[in-house]
Order: structure tokens, then C-alpha cells, then sequence
């Protein structure tokens, strides 16, 4: 809906001329967002709050005219011009001029601020005010202002992929509550859970910049990630290892003679779930494999074939039980 149409019908509504079909709008327009129902209730204390002053006034002045009323009663017994309601009329509609002004003040001046979060089970896409797209994971949000496109900027909470469209003269820049990640245009990966020991920024195209709260600051490269420890307060550079860092995204899992401890570590984050290796020596285990919108125990079958192991779970637990691999 567009923001003069629903300031339009707002206004309607807070003056009871608001048609049956308006009013479905508006309904429908409250319920999309959080940040719908808010400004609604701002304006709506606006409104009342205005609509009290004049209810005051209207009660004085009711008072005046009923005394010059009765004064002249018996000089006019039939008709009394009641000058007090055309007076209302137009204090009325000098209420509605004040409050479409202060609608107009609040379009133009409101500092608006957009929160996303994803609440589902399968990753979110987003389109930002310039063009640049993210990719939340589960549980993940991000929040930027309504002047997006003159200052790109937006914190972020958990997991996402982003690709920034290339604006040389307004760097895009993503806030965590530990890492600062600034760009011109590029895809990159930002793993940033509230409560994790680590922070991670993974580049897929272009270069980064990320830098910390101690003014640490290291550029990446394609293939090349951060590490932000929270713990020491140190941002270390190193090449990134992790072929499934986007596995959430796209529903693929890839091996390519990775260690069996690496895969397990890959299999916990992708489905939510705990693996136990019973035997050190399966550690070293090499696994080859592509897997493409797995279930869990399809990918434990494969393991068990594979590895000549076996595996059992309870409770989204999972047991792999073999002697080891031959080196």
C-alpha cells in the first residue's frame, strides 16, 4: 500500500468517514507488521490527545452560548441563532487541517527504522532498499533505517549471505555486536550468533573489510575469512576450509576427501542435531560424497555403505560405531 494512501485512510478512520472497504485496507495493513500497528498507535494518540483539547474548548464555549441563551430568552422566546455549532463545525475542521499537518510533519520527518527476522525453517530473502539482497538463516534478523539508500548501513543478529550491489561513493557496511564488515560491492557470509565464542565473516566475491571494537582491521579476499574470538579479543585472517558455509542456503552438502571429524562437525550445524564419533580412529576417515537436500538419515546410510561403519540415534542423537579407517 502506498504511504499517502494509508495516511489518507487513517486519517478516515480517526474521523469516522472511513468506507467498509477502507476499513478491510487498513486492517490488513496493521496486521502485516509490528511497525504498521505502532505508527497506528502513535497516531492515534495524536489524534485523541487532539481531539481532547478541542473537546475542552467545545465545552466551554457550549457554556457560553447556553448563558447568553437564557439571557435573551424572553427577548426571543421562538428562534435563537446558536452561533456554537457553525463555530464547532469550523473548530472541527481546523482539527482535521492540525492533524493532517502533523500527519504530513510525521511523513517527512519520521526516522523510520525496517527489522526482518526469520522465523521459519527454511532461509528468508530479502531485497534491500538499494537493490543488495540477503539470505537470513534460521532465527536470524537485520534492522536498517528508512534513509537506506544514503547510508548503508544495517546490524545484524545471527546468520546471512549477503550480495551488495557496487556503489563506489556509499559503502555498505554490517554491524554485529562484536564485528564491523565494509564493502563496496561483494558477496560475503556473516555468522554472528549473540551468545557464540566466535564470529566469522567468509568471502565469496570481491574484498572486505572487518574490523573490530579495538580498532583491528583486516582485509579479505575470495576464499579467505575472519575470525573475530571474544574471548581474547583477537581477529585472525585465514583460508576458509569450509565448503558447506552456505549448505543452509542452497540445500547442498559437498565432500571432497574431508575428513570425517569435518564432516560431522558440517552434519551438526546443517540439521540441529549431536554426532558422536565411538572410536577416535574414525576421525581421520576420508568422505567423498555430494548430497542435495538431504535427510539425515540419508546421509547416515551413505556414511554406514561408505565407511563400512554403522550408526544409531535416540532423541536426535547420533552414535557412529566402526574400528577406524586404514591410513
Amino acid at each position: 500500500m502506498q504511504s499517502e494512501r494509508i495516511y489518507l485512510i487513517i486519517s478516515r478512520s480517526l474521523s469516522d468517514e472511513i468506507s467498509a472497504e477502507e476499513r478491510q485496507e487498513l486492517e490488513r495493513w496493521i496486521e502485516a507488521s509490528s511497525e504498521n500497528r505502532q505508527l497506528f498507535t502513535e497516531l492515534t494518540g495524536i489524534w485523541n490527545l487532539s481531539g481532547k483539547m478541542n473537546m475542552d474548548l467545545a465545552s466551554d464555549t457550549q457554556k457560553a452560548w447556553k448563558r447568553i441563551a437564557e439571557k435573551t430568552s424572553e427577548d426571543q422566546p421562538k428562534h435563537i441563532l446558536h452561533p456554537y455549532s457553525y463555530l464547532y463545525k469550523v473548530a472541527a475542521s481546523l482539527l482535521v487541517l492540525v492533524f493532517a499537518g502533523t500527519l504530513l510533519f510525521l511523513i517527512l520527518n519520521r526516522s523510520e527504522e525496517y527489522f526482518h527476522e526469520n522465523l521459519s525453517n527454511t532461509p528468508e530473502h530479502v531485497i534491500l532498499p538499494d537493490s543488495s539482497e540477503v539470505w537470513l538463516n534460521q532465527n536470524a534478523s537485520l534492522r536498517y533505517s528508512g534513509d537506506f539508500r544514503q547510508d548503508r548501513h544495517l546490524r545484524l543478529t545471527g546468520e546471512a549471505f549477503f550480495e551488495v550491489k557496487r556503489d563506489v561513493s556509499r559503502p555498505f557496511t554490517v554491524e554485529t555486536n562484536a564485528m564491523l564488515t565494509s564493502v563496496l560491492g561483494t558477496s560475503f557470509f556473516i555468522k554472528a550468533q549473540p551468545q557464540s565464542p566466535q564470529q566469522e565473516v567468509i568471502v565469496t566475491t570481491g574484498k572486505v573489510q572487518v574490523s573490530t571494537n579495538g580498532q583491528q582491521s583486516i582485509i579479505l579476499e575470495p576464499g579467505t575469512k575472519a575470525t573475530y574470538h571474544r574471548e581474547t579479543g583477537s581477529l585472525l585472517k585465514a583460508t576458509n576450509e569450509d565448503s558447506n558455509y552456505l549448505a543452509w542456503k542452497e540445500r547442498k552438502l559437498h565432500f571432497r576427501n574431508a575428513p570425517l571429524s569435518r564432516v560431522v562437525g558440517s552434519l551438526e550445524e546443517y540439521f540441529q542435531v549431536d554426532i558422536e564419533l565411538e572410536h577416535p580412529g574414525l576421525r581421520d576417515c576420508q568422505v567423498t560424497s555430494d548430497f542435495n537436500d538431504p535427510s539425515i538419515e540419508e546421509v547416515m546410510q551413505v556414511l554406514s555403505l561408505a565407511l563400512d561403519i554403522t550408526y544409531t540415534s535416540q532423541n536426535g542423537q547420533y552414535l557412529l560405531q566402526g574400528a577406524g579407517c586404514k591410513q
